[in-house]
Parts: C-alpha cells; sequence; structure tokens
C-alpha cells in the first residue's frame, strides 16, 4: 500500500473511532429520549460510514457486522422496531465489537 492509501488508511481509523463513541454516546441518550428519532439517525449514519470506509479498506469482517447493524438500525430508525433496553444493551455490545474489529484491522491481529 503506498503512503497516501496509508495515510488514509490511518485517517480512517481515527474517524471510525470517533463514529464509535458517537454511536455508544447515542444509544445511551436513547434510553431516556421520548422521541429518538434524530438519536437513531446519527447512530445508522455512523454504522454506514464505518461500513463505507471498511469496503474502502478491504476490510470485509467489519463491513459484513456493521451492515448488519445497519438493517438493525434502519428498521429502528422506520419505526419497524421500538428501541428498548436490550437493544440497546445489544447495541452497545456490537459497539465494542466494532472496536475490537478495527483494533484487529489497525494491528493486523486475530479477528475477533
Amino acid at each position: 500500500m503506498n503512503a497516501d492509501m496509508n495515510q488514509f488508511r490511518e485517517v480512517f481509523f481515527e474517524e471510525s473511532a470517533e463514529h464509535v463513541a458517537s454511536m455508544e454516546a447515542a444509544l445511551l441518550a436513547l434510553e431516556t429520549d421520548p422521541d429518538p428519532a434524530e438519536l437513531l439517525k446519527q447512530i445508522f449514519r455512523s454504522a454506514h460510514t464505518i461500513k463505507g470506509g471498511s469496503g474502502m479498506f478491504g476490510l470485509s469482517e467489519l463491513g459484513r457486522f456493521t451492515h448488519t447493524m445497519e438493517n438493525l438500525l434502519d428498521r429502528m430508525r422506520n419505526g419497524l422496531i421500538a428501541p428498548s433496553a436490550p437493544l440497546v444493551s445489544l447495541l452497545l455490545r456490537c459497539c465494542d465489537t466494532v472496536k475490537e474489529l478495527l483494533a484487529a484491522a489497525r494491528t493486523g491481529g486475530a479477528i475477533p
């Protein structure tokens, strides 16, 4: 990989960490927000951005995982599934997995 792509890859990892932190904060806010539409859009956009970047850098496991998150979040933001404490807990665990996948991709470690 050339120097420019390495630079872009590093930016992807930094921005992805910010997106994960944003998702976690918004998920925690979901538990008390009576109108979660904006929070769900924010969480979806973050997952979507990570998924898109993962495809650009060939991180297929991360892409598949965030795509699955996107599917659930899409159903939630379209009102097909109501946000609930168990779903928030599940999505917070998903954020932990995304962090692990990002760390493995960044260091060349084993995929969790």
